[in-house]
């Protein structure tokens, strides 16, 4: 029987909190996300990774729950408040439903490495890391993209 080590479980935590839709206060939609189908999350840990996201979820428009508004920069973003009930819904529409669930993943992860799921959007990741500052994700992408022009 496999056990878990303590620092496994403590690296683990924001990812089950992700699994489990523990708390979530905010659905994310990529630009061809099916009707329903949605990525459930916690605003706390998105700001957390990314200064440009924390941005963005200060707006009034997500201090409660709202209408569906698209991720931009913050200067380009409407002032509008909408009223509603549950998460509050945010589409990227820069990227896919796949190429979003890879980033939402890699943001609740630890940060180690890019999963194999990233490493299939690593491009459309880097232009992403780049646009939400999210600099490690950057790196990790950009260092994967070198090695796969050192193998071609």
């Amino acid at each position: 029987m496999l056990t878990r080590s303590n620092k496994d479980i403590f690296v683990r935590g924001f990812a089950k909190a992700l699994e489990e839709k523990w708390q979530v206060d905010v659905q994310l939609k990529g630009r061809d996300s099916d009707e329903g189908v949605s990525i459930f999350a916690h605003k706390l840990v998105l700001a957390s990774r990314s200064e440009v996201l924390k941005k963005i979820l200060e707006l009034d428009e997500f201090k409660a729950p709202s209408q569906p508004v698209e991720a931009a920069r913050p200067s380009q973003q409407k002032g509008r408040r909408g009223v509603g009930v549950g998460p509050i819904t945010v589409t990227f529409s820069e990227l896919k439903h796949e190429e979003l669930e890879a980033l939402v993943k890699f943001i609740y992860s630890d940060g180690s490495k890019l999963s194999a799921k990233a490493k299939e959007h690593v491009r459309s990741l880097y232009v992403t890391a780049d646009k939400y500052e999210i600099p490690h994700l950057r790196d990790l992408c950009r260092n994967e993209l070198v090695k796969s022009l050192e193998c071609s």
